[in-house]
């Protein structure tokens, strides 16, 4: 579902099984030039991992986490079970940079 209202877009629920803990960050890392993403998560556990400064956060049920526009980032399941969260950007525009 992705449900816009006065430019902040909410992305979900997003689902991600336990085999994407193995994914690869140039391939998935990236960043938006002006949208802040926010994450939410609904059930299991995501690991997002940041540059600019390097950081590793593993986020559990309730918990959020935001990523400033232009911060590279990359969002992956890190438990056993697979993992439900909400990605909701702010005000900006939407794009996908992603980092080679």
């Amino acid at each position: 579902m992705t449900l816009n209202v006065a430019s902040i877009t909410l992305f979900g629920p997003v689902s991600a099984s336990p085999r994407s803990r193995s994914v690869r960050p140039k391939r998935y890392r990236h960043y938006h030039t002006e949208a802040q993403d926010t994450f939410y998560v609904i059930n299991g556990t995501i690991r997002v991992s940041t540059r600019e400064p390097e950081e590793e956060v593993c986020l559990t049920v309730g918990m959020t986490y935001s990523v400033r526009p232009g911060r590279p980032h990359l969002v992956a399941n890190a438990g056993a079970i697979s993992a439900v969260f909400l990605v909701l950007q702010g005000m900006g525009e939407h794009d996908f940079v992603p980092l080679i």
